[in-house]
């Protein structure tokens, strides 16, 4: 998102739309980024409730008061989630802590407005595993390879492949991309690993997967990854067709 003009297509203000993404947000149990307006300090988090009588949401706080604290300090937050493969993202303002049956949670606001990302560049397109899209993750003193089983601009499920595993809520720096595009090298990115899981294969082993987003893009590895997805999918309709 560089402008106004590049972003304003996907706004959305009409309240009861945005109380229903809300709402599907809360019911698939979605991860949701608050992050502050420098991006210096950022929480994974839920959506625990809506309160459509007093348009307020609530999220679950931190266990760390110090970050719950410079959090609501924050002059800007930014939120963002998933709503059925598609990226929502808006300002959270006015928030207050509230402590509920022995839980701490931060009270917004519903937002007058929300970006709705419902378009081409955000579908999760799907990858092959002749030409599998690797990635490089530095966990503790070990790099973790692992394969992105779809890819979107926003992020995508990872496969891992050996080494240790990746923590829910986790960001992970100076990550290595490999896209097949002619001259194309290694491209840093950072994750945020949303939410981890197993998956039993038929031989009785697991496979360890990461649903994962890119963390803050620089807007030429965004376009690098726009035109493999771009090209991936050409390639596929020019197969379809000589069927």
């Amino acid at each position: 998102m560089n402008s106004e003009v590049d972003v304003s297509r996907f706004r959305v203000r009409h309240g009861p739309e945005i109380e229903r993404v809300l709402h599907a947000v809360q019911a698939s149990k979605s991860l949701v980024t608050l992050e502050r307006g420098d991006g210096k300090e950022f929480l994974v988090t839920t959506l625990v409730g809506i309160d459509g009588r007093r348009r307020e949401f609530s999220l679950a706080a931190s266990a760390d008061a110090g970050l719950n604290a410079r959090l609501l300090a924050s002059e800007r937050l930014q939120l963002t989630t998933m709503e059925d493969q598609v990226r929502v993202q808006f300002n959270a303002q006015g928030g207050r802590e509230e402590r509920v049956a022995g839980e701490t949670l931060f009270v917004f606001p519903v937002p007058a407005d929300i970006l709705y990302f419902q378009r081409r560049e955000y579908y999760r397109l799907p990858t092959s595993l002749v030409n599998p899209v690797l990635c490089h993750i530095p966990v503790g003193n070990e790099s973790v390879e692992a394969v992105f089983l779809d890819i979107s601009l926003g992020g995508g499920m990872l496969s891992l492949k050996s080494g240790p595993g990746l923590t829910d809520g986790t960001l992970y720096t100076d990550c290595r991309l490999s896209l097949i595009l002619p001259g194309s090298e290694p491209l840093p990115v950072s994750l945020i690993a949303l939410k981890t899981f197993t998956v039993p294969l038929q031989n009785g082993q697991f496979s360890h997967r990461a649903c994962c987003q890119f963390y803050k893009l620089p807007r030429g590895i965004e376009d690098a990854i726009q035109r493999f997805i771009l090209q991936v999918e050409r390639e596929r309709r020019q197969r379809e067709q000589l069927v």
